[in-house]
């Protein structure tokens, strides 16, 4: 079920077909069954979003009650993070469950990786052996769940991600 603001009501079929194509790729991926009912709510406002979901607006997008919100739909255009974000949030719905009472980060980076996103913008990719950082510490969870700003929200992301191998 795709819940839509009323302008956007033109792109539910281009909407749902993202969601069953990313949904069925990353069910394939993981080896899981795809989930057989989905309730995605593009909320008409960043404030209706910020509202029903708890988040900042820089999040973009979050499951709640086992529904996927996300900011406007215009905005996660305009950002260009609509198939990101989608991608992101079908993988909490998947393996939130087998992770649960793991550390956030351990959730988030999983979201991350199978979702397939970039690395943070900056973030060195092919580091040489010899000059290999320290990981940084893990994330605490309010640092993922609750961030205090775009940039703290991105330093978590970043800490989240690197102990799942790159492919």
């Amino acid at each position: 079920m795709v819940v839509l603001a009323d302008d956007d009501e033109g792109e539910r079929t281009s909407i749902a077909r993202l969601t069953v194509r990313a949904r069925d790729e990353i069910a394939q991926t993981l080896g899981v069954s795809p989930p057989a009912r989905l309730t995605l709510r593009f909320h008409p406002t960043t404030d209706a979003y910020e509202r029903a979901t708890g988040q900042a607006w820089f999040t973009s997008g979050a499951v709640v009650n086992n529904e996927l919100h996300f900011l406007p739909l215009a905005v996660l255009r305009e950002r260009g993070v609509l198939d990101r974000t989608l991608r992101h949030e079908l993988v909490h719905v998947m393996v939130d469950a087998v992770l649960a009472g793991r550390p956030a980060w351990v959730q988030e980076g999983a979201a991350i990786y199978f979702a397939g996103e970039r690395p943070i913008p900056g973030e060195a990719i092919n580091r040489p052996a010899a000059r290999l950082e320290p990981r940084a510490s893990c994330p605490a969870d309010n640092e993922l769940r609750l961030p205090v700003s775009v940039g703290a929200l991105a330093n978590a992301y970043a800490r989240a991600a690197p102990a799942l191998p790159v492919r």
